[in-house]
């Protein structure tokens, strides 16, 4: 439930719960879940951007959509439990960045599999611009974010306009004061 896996019909265990054990914990703590999960029905407005023109990240701000921007980058995937940790301060991190008229945020996945990806961006509700890494971006990535071979997610960073990595390892969403702090640092 917290971290939006939808691997089961969350409704049917709520009810079959609640039916067989009104008043156990567990429903108490389901039922504030459902309560968040059913209110939540905003629709879910993901932007795709082309991959096929991604090969390294200065190609990220020539894109049209993102072109004349800061670039605040979510490195996730499907699978990675931290990443969807992280998610559940998606609200903070939009009121921060919105104090930075220059900023906008994509999030880039290393999944291999599109449809994973676009299923877990329906579940999480991930709003906003969303690019698939190619081959060469997960090379460039290699070389100039993590500086080795070895990837790891959830990792945030900051490009300028023109591509250049302005800080490759900003703290994370739930660490939101340390983040604000980097980003006066950095952009102000």
């Amino acid at each position: 439930f917290k971290y939006g896996i939808n691997e089961f019909d969350r409704q049917k265990m709520y009810h079959y719960l609640n039916n067989s054990f009104p008043k156990s914990q567990s429903v108490k703590v389901l039922s504030q879940f459902m309560f968040k999960e059913l209110k939540d029905t905003l629709p879910v407005h993901p932007v795709f951007i082309d991959s096929s023109t991604i090969h390294k990240l200065s190609d990220i701000s020539k894109n049209e959509k993102l072109k004349n921007k800061i670039i605040f980058i979510d490195i996730w995937a499907s699978w990675c439990m931290p990443c969807r940790a992280e998610f559940t301060h998606n609200s903070e991190l939009e009121t921060l960045l919105s104090q930075y008229p220059m900023v906008e945020k994509l999030y880039i996945t290393i999944d291999k599999d599109s449809d994973s990806w676009k299923n877990a961006i329906q579940s999480i509700k991930l709003s906003g611009y969303h690019l698939i890494a190619t081959n060469e971006l997960m090379n460039e990535m290699r070389k100039k974010i993590y500086q080795s071979e070895t990837v790891t997610v959830p990792q945030y960073i900051l490009i300028d306009s023109h591509g250049n990595i302005l800080n490759r390892n900003l703290p994370r969403p739930s660490e939101i004061k340390i983040l604000k702090a980097e980003l006066d640092k950095l952009i102000r």
